[in-house]
């Protein structure tokens, strides 16, 4: 019996060892920040990282933009190439060595919240070598010509550098190959104390709300920024802060809000809240069920589209939303007789309560160049859908026919106000079959011709005809869009804009943007200048996105760019695979 106990509590201290030893070999140095920190910035591989985002075509196009070439020739960057110099002479090697030395494997930036004062930061860089740490430092004292005077906190040495300059002091401790570097004499002794507990709940990397965020890393992180809300809680819910009430109670479910840098074919910036759902309001549970991911349709979008939106939309659970607020507050008359009238052009089927739950699951909206012939007016064209999921009962109108209807209603509507208005043209309703529906349209409005086409699959809204019909011809053959749109098709809500199709516009319609940029009084001169900017800096890249989906644990909202690289864009499009 005893010796069984004694391999018990041999194989648990076993266990517990290599449990402690997979901590502090993971995330290295956020091990040294305390849990209570209120922001932590971590850079990991830093020296890859760098080369990565040098080598990339972003930046090959970025340093090729006129701003950076003027710069890189400006007495500003000459003196900083005169300082690198001086460094150099002194190290005796290369400034990129040396940082590569230094930097190139881990630092984090953390910020500890002060309660009536800016908060203290602290700088954690894990160098590559004991000896090259050291070298790092001694380097640091000549350059500054600084004294250094040695303390000690739990028995551990920290230094204080006091540059000959009277710049204000910095202080310093090691742990190894590792550097701690803060103004605060407090923080050093602070990330001593944690070092030394070296147990996971005693740092900020043990903190439960961040191991979801770690879990979300992966390779081609170039950095990632940790916000802890509770750090903040003592300033932002002050009782003089004044802030709405539902915003206190949204901060209080936030449990870590964090924001990763990535560079894999493009570059993403990605904020996530991760959020307590217990107890949540149900109007909250409803919306994210109406938003739902689901494959995005983006593959009906025009290849040449400037400005393409895709998402998922639950008319069912939209339905559930309105009903609980207005569960809270009442609908006004006002409203009330707004839905009769629109229940009459909707052959008896209410907008809300009917309608409603037989939209979704997708929408997709864009905007393209106009194709009609002509090389005057708004070069452009809008088209907006919105997929149908029929739920047809016994003694009604199918949800095509009553949207037909009402749509055809609000033509005629349109048409009628337009001919009251003016006198000089006639707006004109017409009507064509397309496929097996009827393609409507009414114009001219402006530049606008407002057109509709109702299927049993869809509602398609446009500004043309011809953008109707753009958008009708994709759904028979789905295209590759030209929108970098592959790698988007997992996000809830998606919007991309084209860059490439607006140089490509630019350059076909620039008499009608010179035009636009004269409207406010420019020079002839100042125009061509600001449509020359626009041109640059359209060339910085292909194509930007943002996305935004949600879930019962976290919101999460992505926005990014992407440049083809020059030499795969050259490419004819026979090789193209």
């Amino acid at each position: 019996m005893v010796a069984s106990t004694r391999q018990r509590w041999f194989w648990l201290t076993v266990l517990s060892l290599l449990s402690l030893q997979q901590w502090v070999l993971a995330e290295e140095l956020l091990k040294y920040v305390g849990p209570e920190a209120a922001v932590c910035l971590q850079l990991k591989d830093l020296s890859g990282q760098t080369r990565r985002v040098e080598g990339s075509e972003i930046a090959t196009r970025l340093r090729q933009h006129p701003f950076v070439t003027s710069w890189l020739s400006s007495n500003d960057f000459q003196k900083l190439n005169e300082v690198r110099g001086a460094i150099e002479s002194v190290s005796g090697q290369s400034v990129v060595k040396t940082f590569d030395q230094l930097l190139g494997r881990e630092v984090v930036v953390a910020l500890y919240a002060v309660p009536g004062s800016d908060p203290k930061g602290v700088i954690l860089l894990e160098a590559d070598s004991k000896e090259n740490l050291d070298a790092g430092l001694q380097l640091w004292r000549r350059l500054d010509q600084s004294q250094t005077t040695t303390s000690q906190h739990l028995d551990h040495d920290y230094v204080k550098v006091s540059p000959a300059s009277g710049k204000p002091a910095q202080l310093y401790a090691i742990f190894d190959r590792t550097l701690v570097i803060s103004d605060d004499e407090n923080l050093i002794k602070r990330t001593i104390e944690v070092a030394q507990t070296r147990t996971p709940d005693g740092s900020f990397f043990g903190k439960a709300e961040l191991q979801a965020a770690l879990k979300r890393r992966n390779p081609n992180d170039l950095a990632a920024l940790y916000v802890n809300p509770r750090a903040w809680d003592s300033q932002i819910l002050r009782a003089e802060s004044g802030l709405p009430a539902a915003f206190e109670k949204a901060w209080k479910r936030c449990q870590m809000l964090s924001l990763r840098a990535t560079l894999a074919d493009d570059f993403r910036f990605t904020a996530t809240a991760d959020y307590d759902s217990a107890g949540i309001a149900s109007w909250w549970t409803s919306l994210v069920k109406a938003t739902e991911q689901s494959d995005l349709q983006l593959d009906r979008t025009h290849p040449l589209a400037l400005i393409a939106a895709a998402g998922s939309l639950n008319g069912g659970s939209v339905l559930e939303v309105f009903q609980i607020a207005q569960a809270q507050q009442p609908l006004s008359n006002d409203a009330e007789r707004t839905l009769r009238i629109l229940t009459g052009v909707l052959m008896g089927l209410h907008p809300i309560e009917d309608v409603l739950p037989q939209l979704g699951p997708h929408w997709t909206a864009q905007v393209l160049p106009r194709v009609d012939g002509k090389d005057q007016g708004v070069p452009i064209d809008a088209v907006v859908s919105i997929e149908l999921n029929p739920r047809p009962r016994e003694g009604q109108p199918s949800v095509d026919r009553a949207l037909d209807n009402a749509l055809a209603t609000a033509l005629n509507m349109a048409a009628a106000m337009q001919n009251s208005k003016n006198s000089k043209s006639i707006a004109v309703v017409q009507q064509k079959p397309l496929g097996a529906a009827t393609l409507r349209w009414v114009g001219p409005i402006g530049w606008l011709q407002p057109s509709v086409l109702v299927t049993p699959k869809e509602v398609v809204l446009a500004t043309s005809p011809g953008a109707c019909e753009s958008y009708v011809a994709l759904s028979t053959k789905p295209t590759e869009t030209g929108l970098h749109a592959k790698s988007l098709t997992q996000y809830g809500q998606v919007g991309i804009v084209n860059v490439a199709s607006g140089r490509a516009l630019l350059k076909q319609r620039r008499e009608w943007f010179l035009q636009q940029a004269r409207r406010g009084n420019l020079s002839v001169e100042d125009a061509e200048r600001r449509v020359r900017d626009l041109d640059e800096l359209l060339k910085l890249l292909d194509s930007a996105f943002v996305s935004l989906a949600a879930d019962s644990q976290k919101i999460e909202l992505t926005i990014g760019a992407y440049a083809a690289n020059s030499q795969d864009a050259a490419k004819p499009k026979s090789d193209e695979k």
